[in-house]
């Protein structure tokens, strides 16, 4: 565990599920054990260090550990549709219930965010990966349960991609506009507020919208919690990628969340590493029309002035 962040069981479970991917003849032979490409990887994302450092705990070159973790993070990112997926149904229904326990406002489905992986700086366009803060990343966006697994990841955007640009343009906005998921979700002053996508008043002028606001903090920071977890297991996204491809950062981030949702369902302990992930916001909107129109605002209104009766 303290090594690989697995127990044996469910690294013996990974090593079968990615067996059809990694089991592949090579030109000098065969290759390395499915075992042995597992651990490497799962050293790699727990510690965030060195290539060569990792190898040496394996007695394996710098280039094959380079060559196994992007062959395992594409692996597991090629399987991310079944471990990452949206509640529908019954599903839906119970997140509903567990969101409505934590915080009182009904219809969640899940709680949204952005965080930035920091990377090394890439060749070609880098300028597009330079975030706020001054540094080059990637901005991930993420949404949870209650559960803090994650029900949907999109991890292709530069640094300097906004939050409410990275959403608008997702397949899970365009789900949402168009009626094929239902359910609200909670994002920060970020994000423009939707009748499917609630954020926090800019300044609470009367008491039914102070106790919105606490309310919507009390169940929206699970995503920040979420990503919290995933940080202290896998430190590699704590720190800074050092892969020269963005792609093959992206492969890395999706496959840490595929294993974080595999720890997550298998009940195994978290890592109390402290990683303070907390962000400040992005740029509140200010016009109407960024701020997504009256209908989010109608309901955020609606829902304030409900919940001083409960």
């Amino acid at each position: 565990m303290a090594r690989y962040r697995f127990d044996k069981a469910t690294i013996g479970y990974l090593e079968q599920l990615l067996a059809p991917d990694l089991e592949r003849a090579t030109k000098r032979g065969r290759a390395l054990p499915v075992r042995t490409q597992v651990l490497v990887a799962l050293r790699y994302y727990a510690t965030g260090t060195f290539q060569n450092m990792v190898g040496d705990l394996l007695c394996i070159s710098k280039t094959s550990v380079s060559r196994i973790v992007t062959a395992v993070s594409y692996a597991l990112a090629r399987r991310m549709d079944n471990f990452i997926v949206f509640p529908t149904g019954e599903k839906a229904r119970e997140v509903k219930q567990k969101f409505s326990e934590i915080g009182g406002i009904g219809g969640v489905v899940g709680a949204i965010d952005c965080t930035h992986i920091r990377i090394q700086r890439p060749h070609g366009n880098q300028l597009f990966f330079i975030n706020r803060k001054g540094y080059h990343s990637l901005n991930v966006q993420a949404v949870c349960d209650t559960d803090r697994c994650f029900t949907s990841v999109l991890a292709k955007f530069p640094g300097s991609a906004h939050d409410s640009r990275i959403f608008s343009q997702s397949s899970l906005c365009a789900a949402f506009e168009q009626g094929r998921k239902t359910g609200i979700l909670l994002g920060d002053a970020g994000y423009a507020c939707k009748h499917y996508l609630l954020t926090p008043y800019d300044r609470a002028r009367n008491r039914a919208e102070g106790r919105f606001n606490k309310r919507h903090a009390k169940q929206r920071v699970l995503i920040e919690q979420a990503f919290g977890c995933l940080k202290r297991r896998f430190h590699v996204l704590h720190g800074e990628i050092r892969l020269p491809d963005p792609a093959k950062v992206c492969a890395v981030v999706v496959a840490c969340c595929v294993l974080h949702n595999l720890a997550t369902r298998r009940s195994l302990p978290d890592f109390f590493d402290v990683i303070d992930d907390r962000q400040p916001p992005e740029e509140v909107a200010q016009t109407e029309e960024l701020r997504g129109g009256r209908s989010g605002s109608v309901l955020r209104d609606e829902i304030a002035r409900m919940l001083m009766t409960v």
